[in-house]
């Protein structure tokens, strides 16, 4: 069921350890290369992956392991204007992947909730959208918008990737996306957003 997050990797006997994994969208073509390295997590919204194992060594006559897994994702609107205040915030399932979503300038906010049990990390990345989507990203909680639950994203690059402490409170917690503190590049508003507990 699509969406899904992709979770592939490749392991073998050859003397070199460099065998990896070439992943490719829906084309076919190196045009549309996901990812390459020993391991991947793309996200499939539509279509099929193209997995092309390889060995930079070049290594010959040994046996590898293709492994791969599929997790469903909820899709979720970024629902403007709605969302840009925590009383508005859109409420999601993780796992989750927020499409199509984009910040319309550097002051707006996108908010969203999610009920965490007690012991789970929240995961939240941003990537492309836009390449050059700069986004910040807060969590709040347990049970209210104001107390921030872990550290703020490092604000390094272009898209973020913040794992929160594990949770000792089981409640609502609220995920805030917002621009980078230096701002949003011209052109460059649109991301995605995938958000899991671990």
């Amino acid at each position: 069921t699509l969406p899904a997050l992709a979770d592939l990797s490749i392991s073998g006997n050859g003397p070199s350890g460099q065998t990896g994994i070439a992943v490719l969208g829906p084309s076919g073509h190196f045009s549309d290369l996901l990812a390459a390295g020993a391991s991947a997590s793309p996200i499939v919204k539509s279509g099929m992956l193209y997995v092309i194992p390889y060995d930079l060594s070049s290594d010959t006559g040994y046996n590898f392991q293709l492994s791969a897994h599929a997790t469903t994702l909820n899709a979720v609107a970024d629902t403007e204007p709605g969302n840009s205040t925590s009383g508005g915030a859109t409420t999601l399932t993780a796992p989750a992947l927020v499409d199509n979503a984009s910040l319309s300038d550097d002051t707006e906010e996108d908010r969203f909730t999610n009920v965490v049990p007690v012991g789970k990390k929240i995961h939240v990345v941003t990537m492309p959208g836009d390449p050059q989507t700069d986004t910040l990203v807060d969590i709040y909680g347990p049970n209210n918008a104001t107390t921030r639950f872990g550290t703020q994203s490092s604000d390094q690059d272009y898209h973020e990737d913040l794992t929160s402490p594990a949770t000792t409170v089981a409640g609502t917690y609220y995920i805030k996306i917002s621009a980078s503190t230096i701002g949003l590049v011209s052109g460059q508003n649109a991301y995605l957003g995938l958000i899991t507990l671990e």
